[in-house]
């Protein structure tokens, strides 16, 4: 590999007529197969806010034409989906859901001028001690927090403020902004907190994983076969498909068409029950639980030709295999129904005291979003459903401690920039205690 100030050397399977942007990205891609093993990230980081910035700049240049601009804006934002790879290399997919319950586009870097410096000047500071600092603003994923870093025994989110510390606590915005921080960070230590029209608590849910190594040995072998595809069928009506950007349309729907057209007793409703994804649409919409494919743990030169639509990934799901009747320790049977919710496939649990008790769209979708088999994770619905009498019971009597998730080792704080001298001789004058020092934050 060359200097990071010339130009990458890509490898011999890399098309001739790749854009600098692309050559970017697999740069990125390629470097970050070290980040999570080895210490901070610190620097590769900063090679991707350097990216960033220079794509901001790039798509507000009027001397480039409208293409180009729009060009500039997509790879930022491709940017952005490579930097959510640390997060989920590094942080479980709860903590990731609530620090990112905070909607909003990421903040512009450029535009924040010395502030942005700042944050990344205490970034290196925290890796310097033995952290593992993420920059929000470097995400898609992270909300809430200018840094999230992950320590041996936890998480502390820190919102950094490039001034002194103030001598009254914060009004308006900054008051918002620490008020959204404190309650996700009560939420993830308590597994539990109180919100309008209810209550949110988290539960012990074990789910399947996704088996990453069948990704990538089913990439390999799409690359190597003659049509550009190559199928993995869990179950008759349960396959993953991988293929070249150069694969015939017709041979994918060939492919569609033997999991839709079955035999079998019941076709109709089977039919209507089948959930058909790209996984490529993850690229850039994905979420805590749904991963984008390009930040699988696969080989970079697979991740890049993911980020890039070079190759691609489909499931095509018999969702009504989610059924099932479940037999509980006191003779009570229960059903497993799935059905279309008003966002989804979702799975109701008939049977108990309550009424509308589902499995969201966010779980039993995750077999036609990942590589998920619907067995397995008819499996671990089946598991999750005996737990719930013991659930509704202490809903019941209010002692949400027998059930709720064991909570995060988290803490929030602020960091302000640390006062010079002078100013610090003044603060004593007016009664300020000079609590702004970094150490102190």
């Amino acid at each position: 590999m060359k200097s990071r100030d010339n130009e990458p050397t890509l490898g011999d399977e890399t098309p001739d007529d790749i854009t600098a942007y692309a050559a970017e990205r697999r740069l990125l891609l390629q470097d970050f197969v070290e980040v999570p093993q080895a210490g901070s990230g610190i620097d590769w980081q900063r090679q991707l806010a350097d990216a960033i910035m220079r794509a901001e700049r790039d798509s507000a240049d009027c001397a480039r034409t409208k293409d180009e601009r729009l060009d500039a804006k997509r790879h930022r934002n491709l940017l952005r989906v490579i930097g959510d790879g640390l997060v989920h290399a590094l942080l479980p997919s709860h903590t990731i859901r609530a620090l990112s319950r905070h909607p909003g586009k990421p903040a512009h870097l450029t535009s924040q001028g010395d502030d942005f410096e700042f944050v990344f000047d205490s970034a290196r500071a925290i890796a310097s001690l033995g952290g593992i600092p993420i920059l929000s603003d470097l995400t898609t994923l992270i909300g809430i927090g200018d840094i999230v870093t992950v320590l041996d025994d936890g998480v502390a989110v820190i919102e950094c403020k490039n001034r002194p510390a103030p001598n009254h606590p914060p009004t308006g915005r900054p008051a918002r902004q620490q008020q959204r921080g404190e309650s996700a960070i009560d939420y993830l230590a308590n597994s539990y907190i109180e919100e309008d029209g209810g209550h949110r608590a988290a539960y012990e849910a074990p789910l399947p994983d996704p088996d990453f190594e069948l990704v990538e040995r089913l990439l390999n072998e799409c690359i190597e076969h003659p049509q550009g595809i190559a199928v993995h069928a869990y179950a008759d009506d349960d396959l993953l498909i991988a293929a070249t950007e150069d694969a015939s349309p017709d041979v994918v729907m060939a492919e569609i068409a033997k999991a839709m057209n079955v035999t079998e007793p019941g076709i109709g409703e089977r039919r209507a029950m089948v959930g058909i994804s790209f996984l490529g649409e993850l690229v850039e919409a994905a979420t805590y639980r749904r991963v984008s494919p390009s930040n699988y743990p696969i080989a970079p030169q697979l991740r890049w030709r993911l980020l890039e639509r070079q190759l691609h990934l489909m499931r095509i799901v018999n969702m009504g295999a989610l059924a099932a009747e479940v037999c509980l320790d006191d003779g009570r049977m229960l059903t497993l129904t799935p059905r279309r919710g008003e966002h989804g496939y979702e799975v109701a649990i008939e049977g108990t005291e309550a009424d509308q008790l589902v499995f969201t769209h966010e779980v039993a979708e995750l077999c036609v979003w990942t590589p998920i088999s619907v067995e397995s994770l008819r499996g671990s619905l089946i598991e999750q459903a005996k737990q719930t009498p013991t659930h509704l019971a202490a809903l019941a009597g209010g002692d949400m401690s027998a059930v709720s998730a064991w909570g995060d080792n988290v803490i929030y704080n602020t960091l302000y920039r640390p006062l010079t001298s002078a100013a610090h001789d003044q603060g004593t004058v007016n009664g300020s205690d000079g609590a702004a020092d970094t150490g102190d934050a």
